[in-house]
């Protein structure tokens, strides 16, 4: 049906499953944050928009190689 329900699934457990949908590995590079939980639905033919509203709820900067979008607390990498 083209969507993802998450169900007080870990952060990075939601990215493991989301990056499925996406050409990109998604990659969670911070400490406790990964235990943050995340309940909701999720359009799998909109990664980029999952992206940016994880990034955006958590203050998480996003870093995009050729083959991975990384979410850090790093504010450094920009």
């Amino acid at each position: 049906n083209g969507q993802l329900i998450l169900e007080s699934t870990s952060l990075d457990e939601a990215l493991t499953e989301m990056s499925r949908y996406s050409s990109k590995e998604f990659v969670l590079d911070l400490g406790e944050t990964g235990e943050v939980r995340l309940s909701g639905v999720f359009r799998v033919n909109d990664t980029d928009a999952f992206v940016e509203t994880v990034a955006t709820m958590y203050d998480l900067d996003v870093l995009e190689t050729r083959s991975r979008l990384i979410l850090t607390e790093d504010k450094q990498l920009h």
